[in-house]
């Protein structure tokens, strides 16, 4: 996810060829992530999928393998979360940052 937030960014700064604002940065980051939700939600979904019916076996074996089959499931659930919704801001915001900083040092310079 982040290295296509990072080629979007490049692409934009390359047209722009000047010091982006924070509502750049956060359009890039929103196109670059558009752009991977169908592959990651299918990748976690299909994990997902695979691993119910071993939360809900009854044979013999199955108190082994819930246990190791719950942690993975939660496992799932929370970097679907994640690589959609946290990182995707987090990184928007430290990019942000970053620019600004890049625009401090410029300013500085002059």
């Amino acid at each position: 996810m982040l290295s296509f937030i990072d080629i979007e960014i490049d692409k934009l700064r390359e047209q722009k060829q000047a010091p982006l604002t924070g509502d750049e940065i956060r359009t890039a980051t929103e196109a670059a992530t558009a752009m991977r939700v169908r592959p990651v939600a299918i990748t976690s979904l299909a994990n997902i999928v695979g691993l119910i019916p071993i939360m809900w076996a009854t044979g013999s074996g199955a108190d082994v393998t819930q246990r190791i089959a719950a942690p993975a499931l939660g496992g799932m659930l929370t970097v679907l979360i994640l690589s959609l919704l946290v990182f995707p801001v987090i990184y928007s915001l430290v990019l942000q940052f970053q620019e600004r900083r890049k625009q401090g040092a410029v300013d500085v310079v002059h």
